[in-house]
């Protein structure tokens, strides 16, 4: 369900550009393809543990209604959606969505919850990863990763 339904929702190749940040435009075409594949795959699991780390505060609003409280554009026309879930027995949970316009359609490029963006974190560490050892440490570091949290499950 979530490679059928969830994942084409996103647009992986944005979001490693963003993550990537300045070094994009220095990665040959098959460093880029590396680094959208080894993300898209840490991205699953970190958007996965996420919201199943916050599935107790979703859930416990499933009686609630969840709303787009709203809608603004950016100057480079990405969509910023806010969806807040609230409840009268705890905090309100933030949800934010950014989306950019594909074709015909609108695609996630970064998720907040509660205040903290995936892709700005992750920009962070990539930025020091690719400082340290370039392209090709990021992508072997990316592949580690991986392997670590496929050897976990």
């Amino acid at each position: 369900m979530v490679e059928k339904q969830l994942l084409p929702r996103f647009n992986f190749d944005v979001m490693t550009q963003l993550a990537v940040g300045k070094y994009w435009s220095q990665a040959t075409p098959e460093q880029k393809a590396s680094l959208v594949k080894e993300f898209r795959t840490l991205l699953v699991r970190s958007y996965s543990n996420m919201l199943f780390s916050n599935i107790n505060k979703l859930y416990s609003h499933r009686n609630e209604k969840a709303s787009v409280d709203s809608h603004s554009m950016t100057p480079n026309g990405d969509a910023i959606v806010e969806m807040e879930f609230d409840s009268e027995t705890s905090e309100p949970v933030l949800l934010v969505l950014r989306m950019r316009r594909d074709r015909d359609d609108w695609k996630v490029i970064d998720v907040s919850f509660s205040g903290i963006s995936l892709i700005v974190n992750y920009r962070a560490s990539f930025t020091r990863e690719i400082s340290r050892s370039g392209i090709d440490g990021m992508i072997t570091s990316l592949i580690n990763k991986n392997r670590e949290n496929k050897e976990l499950k």
